[in-house]
């Protein structure tokens, strides 16, 4: 498949400073990340802002930044589950995982819960009942949560006006 190179370099260049240390704050709805993200993909296109967002980001093979910032969060948290026990780090998340576990986040702060939240939405809640490092395969999880977001995606494109688009 051909990429263009200015979605290559964005790809390279720009996303990752866009979700710069989303391994914690990957939760937000980053309102104003996504609106980067879709400025560009319009400009690369050179249409309005009128178009249908589902389309382009189709059109360009780019999925919306929120679908990356759960996979940097998915890896760190392996990364997590690694340290050292007595680290002070991993007793940190020992305590927010405890209180995700009894239902407390904090007003929706408490950062375990988060995970323990998109392990559970694609259908790895096992992970997190266990919590073993050496059981879980995470390009399993990318491609899981890759896969949902195509699948929606599909759902989007075949509710809008644009059912003929995704039968090309």
């Amino acid at each position: 498949m051909y990429v263009p190179q200015e979605i290559y370099l964005y790809k390279t260049l720009v996303m990752p400073v866009l979700n710069n240390g989303a391994e914690i704050w990957g939760y937000h709805l980053a309102l104003d990340v996504e609106s980067i993200n879709s400025k560009f993909c319009r400009k690369i296109l050179s249409i309005k802002r009128s178009t249908n967002l589902t389309a382009l980001y189709g059109e360009l093979g780019i999925v919306p930044l929120n679908v990356h910032r759960k996979i940097l969060m998915i890896k760190y948290w392996l990364k997590l589950l690694t340290l050292n026990e007595n680290s002070i780090l991993f007793r940190t998340y020992k305590l927010f995982r405890s209180d995700a576990n009894d239902g407390n986040t904090y007003g929706g702060g408490n950062w375990a819960s988060h995970i323990q939240k998109i392990l559970e939405e694609h259908g790895f809640a096992y992970f997190w009942t266990y919590q073993d490092y050496r059981l879980i395969n995470f390009n399993s999880i990318k491609q899981r949560i890759l896969d949902c977001y195509n699948m929606a995606w599909h759902n989007d494109i075949n509710k809008s006006e644009l059912k003929s688009y995704c039968s090309y």
